[in-house]
Formats: C-alpha cells, structure tokens, sequence
C-alpha cells in the first residue's frame, strides 16, 4: 500500500488543528494583545554614571553646491545628579571643511568641552527657556505636544527604527519601536525618534533655510550607551507583526477544520444551484458535526 503524500501546507494544518497548538496561538495572541493595549512604561533611566554618545553631521547648500559641512562626535555623560537636578558634561570630536573657490577644501577640527545644568522632571535647561531634546516623558502619547528646545512638536505617531550601535565592539543593530515627532515651518523642518518604553533620543533629522538659496540639512543618531534597555523595548517592534500572525493562523485552522468536515458529495453549487444562505448553513452545520473517529486520509 503506497503512502499517502501530504504537502507541507497540509502538514502545518494538520498540526495547528491539534488542540494545543490553537491553545498555543490563542494565548501568543491574548498576550500580545495585552502588551499592545497596555504597554509597559520604564520611565526615565537617566541618573548619575549614564552616558551616551551621538554622531552629529551638518551640510551646508548654496544653490544645490555643498560648501560647508560639520562632522562630530558628541560624548554626553552625567557627572552629578540629586535625582531632580543633574549636571551634564559634554565633549566635542569635530571636524568642519569649507569649500574653496577653486573647488578644494580646507579642513579644521578639534575638540570642545561644555557643561549643561538641567531639571530632570521639566528637562528644562536652568537659566534658559529651552528643554532638552535627549529624552521625552515616558507616559507620551499620539497627538500630545512635546517641548523641544524653544519649539513645540507634535507627537504624529509611531514607527519602528533600525538603530545602528557602534560601540562597545563589534557593532550590532537593534529594532526599536520609536515615537515619531515632527516641527513644520517656512523655516525649517524637525522629524525625531524617541525610544517609546524609555522615552529616549534615537534619532533627529532637519532642514533649514534661512534664505532662497541657501539650505542647511542635518541629522544626529545615537550610537552608544550604558542605559539598559527593558526587554519590552526589544519585544515591542514584534508585538504586533506576531500577534496578527497568531490570529491569522488560528482562523485559518479554524476555517479549515469547518471546511474539512463538509462531505464532497454536498457540495454541488452549480448541479442543484445552492444559494448562499443554503451554503452558509451547510457549513454551520458542518461546524457542530462531531468529529468521526475514523482519521482522513490525509492522517494515514
């Protein structure tokens, strides 16, 4: 007796149409859902000893012809902190090039050190009106406006974040679901990322045009830090991709079953002219039918 040949579609539904693994799908599901209704919020993990670094790079356009451009790397590490008010040092690793009449560059770089006296609650710089952009409240929701420097942005949405980590050695890459905000004037435009368990800077990009033909454009990415990311933050960007792909299975095995329990010989949608009605009924009935003891074919 030759055996019976099943495919691997029809291996995976025979498999999902076991007890447990709907069970299985049902609980990924109902937990992913649950993350996704009520995210975990870690708040801010800035404190005494946090660092992080950020690598800044500014062009400069005059009628389209690049003509100025700043690279650097910027080292931020907290050096005092009393929990409402921290002190927050600064280096500079900069290198700029400016483009000379003939078509050559002339190169300068150096490094900088400055200092920065923030209230961690308002992350209002004390003695200034702005606020700082290195972390947004972890509670942020969509639509919420959010003081940035002196601008005001609004939160749009969200959208995941492929966030490139050159240090410590080797680089890695991490995925990490971001609150999107974004600035719009006549002049300039500001799109940034925040990290949405954390609340922390990912990544920031402008363009500014402070004249007809002139347009400064630039970006600022994280590439290292000692902040601990949550393990939602690293489950977060798959929550919902895997809880669709949960359901979608479990409905397909369940339809599948449904289908698999309708004789063939009841089937004849163009001999007897079946209506939809007809057919919708058939197949509720087919759904209570219990199930015979003897295996299909397929399960030979």
């Amino acid at each position: 007796m030759g055996e019976t040949h099943i495919n691997p579609i029809g291996r995976l539904f025979l498999c999902l149409r076991r007890f447990y693994a709907r069970m299985a799908l049902l609980l990924i599901a109902l937990a992913c859902l649950i993350m996704l209704l009520f995210p975990f919020k870690a708040g801010t993990l800035i404190g005494q000893g946090t660092y992080w670094d950020f690598r800044y790079t500014e062009r400069v356009f005059m009628r389209n012809v690049l003509v100025r451009e700043y690279k650097a790397l910027w080292h931020y590490r907290v050096v005092n902190s009393t929990g409402t008010v921290a002190i927050v040092t600064m280096e500079s690793d900069y290198r700029i090039g400016y483009s000379l009449p003939d078509g050559s560059w002339i190169y300068d770089h150096g490094k900088e050190m400055t200092s920065f006296i923030l209230d961690m609650k308002t992350r209002q710089y004390l003695g200034s009106i702005g606020y700082s952009s290195w972390w947004i409240p972890s509670e942020t929701r969509a639509e919420d406006i959010v003081p940035i420097w002196s601008s005001f942005l609004r939160v749009k949405g969200s959208a995941p974040r492929l966030l490139l980590f050159e240090a410590p050695f080797p680089p890695f890459k991490l995925l990490l679901d971001c609150w999107v905000l974004d600035f719009e004037s006549d002049l300039e435009t500001l799109t940034l990322y925040y990290e949405k368990t954390t609340g922390f800077f990912i990544y920031f990009q402008f363009h500014y045009y402070p004249s007809p033909d002139t347009v400064v454009s630039g970006e600022r990415s994280l590439i290292n830090t000692n902040l601990h990311w949550p393990i939602f933050s690293l489950l977060q960007p798959f929550l919902m991709p895997l809880f669709m792909g949960a359901l979608a299975l479990l409905l397909a095995s369940l339809l599948h079953g449904i289908v698999r329990r309708i004789p063939l010989h009841s089937i004849r949608l163009e001999k007897d002219g079946a209506s939809g009605m007809a057919i919708i009924t058939m197949i509720f009935k087919a759904s209570k039918r219990t199930k015979s003891k003897k295996p299909f074919k397929s399960e030979v």
